[in-house]
C-alpha cells in the first residue's frame, strides 16, 4: 500500500519497494521503511503489469481533471476517488470480495506472497533470485519458509532428469 507513482519506472519496467504503508493500533496510519535493509529493492515486473499501470495512470489523470481543486496530490498508486491513499486495509477487503464473488478460496494478501515464491519455484528459478525477489536478508530464511517448494522443484528435476537423459518410462527404470 505505500507504492507510489515515483516508485515506477515504467520504461524499465521496474518498481522501486521503498517503503510501506501500514495500520497500527497505537500509531494509526503511518509510512515506513521496509523491514530490514535487503527488503528496499528494485523488482522487475512484466509487460502486462506495466500495462495495467499505464491504464491506472490515464484513469487517475482523468478523476484529476473531474476533481479540480478537490485533488489531493499523495502520489499513491493505490488512492481512493479524491487522490488520497486508501487505507491500509482497504485492498484487503477489495481482495476477499474479489474472492468470494469469483467462488475462489479465501487466502490472505500475505499468501499472495507464498503464491508468488511457488511461482517462481516451479519455473524452476534458482533459490537465490527467490530470496533477493522476496526481499529476504538471507537466503536461510528463504530456505526455512518455502523448503516444502524447493523438494518439489527438487523431485521435479530428478524426475526431468529421469526422463531426459535414460529415457526411461518402466517403473524398474529398465529402457522401453
Amino acid at each position: 500500500m505505500g507504492l507510489k507513482w515515483e516508485n515506477i519506472d515504467l520504461e524499465e519496467k521496474t518498481i522501486s519497494v521503498i517503503q510501506t504503508r501500514i495500520y497500527s493500533g497505537g500509531f494509526g496510519v503511518y509510512e515506513d521503511t521496509p523491514k530490514t535493509a535487503k527488503s528496499v529493492r528494485k523488482i522487475s515486473i512484466p509487460q502486462e503489469r506495466v500495462t495495467l499501470l499505464k491504464q491506472l495512470k490515464l484513469q487517475e489523470d482523468k478523476r484529476r481533471i473531474l476533481i479540480g481543486t478537490k485533488w489531493i496530490e499523495s502520489g499513491a498508486v493505490f488512492q481512493n476517488d479524491f487522490g488520497a491513499p486508501l487505507y491500509p486495509n482497504r485492498m484487503y477487503v477489495w481482495f476477499q470480495n474479489f474472492l468470494k464473488e469469483n467462488g475462489l478460496r479465501r487466502i490472505t494478501m500475505h499468501q499472495l506472497r507464498h503464491t508468488h515464491a511457488s511461482l517462481l519455484s516451479y519455473l524452476n528459478m534458482d533459490k537465490v533470485q527467490i530470496s533477493q525477489r522476496l526481499g529476504h536478508s538471507q537466503l536461510s530464511t528463504t530456505m526455512n519458509i518455502y523448503t516444502h517448494l524447493f523438494e518439489e522443484t527438487d523431485q521435479l528435476i530428478s524426475d526431468k532428469m529421469s526422463e531426459e537423459f535414460f529415457k526411461t518410462g518402466t517403473e524398474d527404470g529398465s529402457k522401453k
